[in-house]
Order: structure tokens, then C-alpha cells, then sequence
């Protein structure tokens, strides 16, 4: 995925799982962007948009080979009830040389 707009976000489709069944987040991923951290955000059931009290940011490799990333979310206070969208923020503002391959996020233990 290219990250050349204005905020580049990568958007999961809706889904719909509750926090306390799935702590931990894993995303496998090439990051070529030249930063060393990325940001998830979740989305909880009634919260209209994303806000950054339901984030956690995490270091990143921006070497362009797939690696993977275990981000405890249920470290956060903020990541309870039902849980029904994420997004990840590779860069703050868009840049046209960096991207991510992604191969799997996954919600579990």
C-alpha cells in the first residue's frame, strides 16, 4: 500500500469481537516507510471516530522484509467493551516513496 495522501491510514473492515477475548494484536508486515514506529488505533461499539486515548504505538523495522509485531492492546484502559474497528498509521503525513505489505493482522491471546 502506498502512503501518499494527505493522512494515510490503513482501515480494517468492520468486525466485531470483545477486548477481553483478544489482548494481544499481530500484524506481520513489511514497512518501508523510514520512520521507526507505527500506531494502531481501535475503534470501540458507540465511539463514532478514532481517537488517539484508544491507540498504542509500537517500533517498527523500515527495512522492507516482513516482520512480526505483537502489540499487547489490553495494556491500555481504554481497550474495553466490544471492539469493531482498527487502523493503522505507518506515517503522520503522506509520503510517495513510503509503503507497507501487509500479510495478516490477527485479534487473539
Amino acid at each position: 500500500m502506498r502512503l501518499d495522501g494527505p493522512h494515510p491510514q490503513i482501515l480494517s473492515p468492520n468486525f466485531f469481537v470483545r477486548a477481553q477475548a483478544a489482548p494481544q494484536l499481530a500484524i506481520e508486515a513489511a514497512f518501508s516507510t523510514g520512520r521507526t514506529n507505527a500506531t494502531v488505533f481501535w475503534r470501540s461499539l458507540g465511539k463514532a471516530e478514532f481517537n488517539t486515548a484508544q491507540a498504542r504505538s509500537f517500533p517498527v523495522r523500515s527495512d522492507g522484509v516482513f516482520h512480526r509485531y505483537e502489540i499487547r492492546l489490553a495494556e491500555s484502559a481504554a481497550y474495553r467493551g466490544v471492539i469493531f474497528q482498527l487502523r493503522l498509521d505507518a506515517v503522520p503525513v503522506g509520503d510517495k516513496t513510503a509503503g507497507v505489505r501487509l500479510k495478516s493482522v490477527t485479534l487473539g491471546k
